[in-house]
């Protein structure tokens, strides 16, 4: 215990527990904020996705993708009282913007794990040499 108490800071992100009472059980929407709900459909999508998926994913991009998710962080970003510097640039890749907003993005951390949860797939379905797994053996490259 004493050891717990030891270089407690009143400034800290976080609060130390030696336990916790579960009080109530909430869904795990809330942690991406008002479109929590919409996240969720999405990450359980990126976890399903198999190989065909992934192949309509790649062979489709939308030409103003890339252009209409900048401009919603833009848009998020306006809102943000220190995020100035950070507005009117390229965010097609931007997943997260620490600093920018107590959540760092429009929803929370679910831009990362949506894209933690891809990755996860994709390396499911290939191996890093480009081999197809098949049944969680490894099979020859398909083209």
């Amino acid at each position: 215990m004493a050891r717990a108490a030891e270089n407690l800071r009143s400034d800290a992100g976080y609060t130390r527990a030696i336990a916790v009472d579960l009080l109530e059980e909430m869904s795990p929407s809330v942690l991406f904020g008002p479109q929590g709900d919409a996240v969720i459909r999405v990450i359980e999508a990126a976890i399903a996705l198999d190989e065909e998926g992934a192949r309509k994913l790649a062979s489709a991009p939308h030409p103003a993708a890339d252009r209409e998710y900048s401009k919603a962080w833009d848009r998020w970003l306006a809102e943000q009282p220190k995020a100035a510097h950070n507005r009117h640039q390229d965010h097609a890749s931007t997943l997260l913007i620490r600093g920018a907003g107590t959540s760092g993005s429009p929803i929370g951390d679910g831009f990362p794990m949506v894209w933690h949860m891809l990755r996860k797939s994709a390396l499911s379905l290939f191996r890093f040499d480009g081999h197809r797994r098949c049944g969680g053996q490894a099979a020859s490259a398909v083209s």
